[in-house]
C-alpha cells in the first residue's frame, strides 16, 4: 500500500506443528520479515526462523525483530555491524 509496508495475503503449505524457515535477501526495516513470521504462526508453526544475505537493519528494525515471534535471525555479514 505504501513504501515499506507489507501485508500477507496468502500461505502456501502446511506449516503445523512444523519449524518454518524464512529466507530472504536482505532485512532492512523488518517489517515484511515480521509480518511474514507472523503470519506463519498463526497457521500454526512451532517455531519461525529467519536466514538473510544481507542485514540492513535500519530504522525500527531490531526493535521489530525482538518484539516478533521469530525465534533466531540468521544473516551473513555482507554489511559490517557494530553491535
Amino acid at each position: 500500500d505504501a513504501p515499506n509496508e507489507s501485508r500477507v495475503y496468502n500461505l502456501v503449505g502446511d506449516v503445523k506443528g512444523k519449524r518454518a524457515i524464512l529466507t530472504d535477501d536482505m532485512i532492512d526495516t523488518a517489517g515484511t520479515l515480521c509480518n511474514a513470521a507472523e503470519a506463519v504462526k498463526e497457521h500454526g508453526a512451532a517455531e519461525v526462523f529467519a536466514v538473510a544475505t544481507h542485514g540492513v537493519f535500519s530504522g525500527p528494525a531490531i526493535d521489530r525483530i525482538n518484539a516478533s515471534v521469530l525465534t533466531q535471525v540468521w544473516v551473513t555479514n555482507s554489511i559490517p555491524q557494530e553491535e
